[in-house]
């Protein structure tokens, strides 16, 4: 009988033993799988990135092609148009600006300043502390402005410095002035510059949120001109007229020898990339200057 319940016991045992086994194999199995699909999905992702920088990177050379062109036959115009080229499924977004229509950061008076906050939403008592702060960050002197931002404002909001009291040497630099919103500085980032050496903007090369930004114009107008701008220039017609436009703003000639040229590519896998690069035109030949990672998109901001 002890034999018996000694034999009962160890077949127990044994049983025992090999669910735990069993289950312990099921773990490892379940585990290599989740390991293989999440490798997998992590292959695909890599896969997706890697194909969307190099789509965006084919969108810089095609910009380049188009500015290679005679003024005349370049089929995009270098306003910050966002233009579409479907790819196999994926989406290439080419938008090229030439400087000479952008609000420069470092010359530009605070009434086109004000104008520009003002088509972002900015309500008017944060608008009047941002344009002052913005001269003062610029401006060589600690005086303030009515409104403005100077080293104590700084210091007293938690900063570790102050104003540069000198000019903007990169769009994104305007981030670090006191009062900037990431918010904001979405919605204005791609009507700005440092490379338009005029007071004014070239409205024949104005993106649409800047000739917005215009004291007393009406929208209605400017989406008129955008529209017979574009269709005179795939037509090969003189521009439209600009007689409406308030001209102590606005700068005419020719266009300014610097571009910038935005792609995005979105893939349909999710994968998206950004770039941009400057471009600058010497001895009659576009160069392209410095491709970098772009963070702020083109194509959900103002100009979409």
């Amino acid at each position: 009988m002890r034999s018996k319940r000694l034999s009962d016991r160890q077949q127990g045992i044994a049983l025992f033993s090999v669910l735990w086994v069993l289950m312990l194999l099921t773990l490892i199995a379940t585990s290599l799988s989740l390991t293989s699909r999440s490798q997998g999905q992590q292959s695909r992702n890599i896969i997706g990135a890697v194909q969307a920088r190099y789509l965006a990177e084919a969108g810089i050379q095609l910009a380049l092609v188009n500015q290679g062109m005679a003024a005349a036959q370049r089929p995009w115009l270098a306003d910050g148009s966002p233009y579409l080229l479907p790819m196999d499924g994926n989406e290439l977004w080419i938008a090229i600006f030439n400087e000479s229509g952008r609000i420069d950061l470092n010359v530009t008076g605070p009434e086109l300043l004000d104008g520009l906050l003002r088509t972002a939403g900015v309500e008017d008592d944060l608008r009047a502390k941002l344009v002052d702060a913005i001269q003062d960050w610029r401006d060589e002197d600690d005086l303030h402005r009515l409104n403005g931002a100077e080293y104590d404002d700084y210091i007293a909001a938690g900063r570790e410095s102050g104003p540069r009291n000198a000019s903007f040497e990169t769009v994104a630099e305007v981030q670090q002035v006191l009062g900037m919103t990431p918010e904001i500085y979405r919605h204005i980032r791609h009507s700005l510059t440092v490379r338009n050496p005029h007071n004014g903007i070239n409205p024949l090369y104005a993106p649409r949120q800047v000739l917005q930004a215009l004291p007393e114009v009406d929208e209605t107008q400017v989406e008129q001109f955008v529209k017979d701008r574009l269709k005179s220039h795939q037509d090969g017609l003189p521009p439209p007229a600009t007689d409406f436009l308030p001209r102590q703003f606005l700068s005419g000639g020719s266009p300014s020898v610097n571009y910038t040229i935005h792609t995005e590519a979105r893939m349909n896998t999710g994968s998206r990339y950004r770039l941009s690069t400057n471009l600058r035109w010497r001895r009659g030949q576009p160069e392209l200057e410095q491709i970098m990672p772009e963070k702020v998109s083109l194509f959900t901001g103002p100009d979409s």
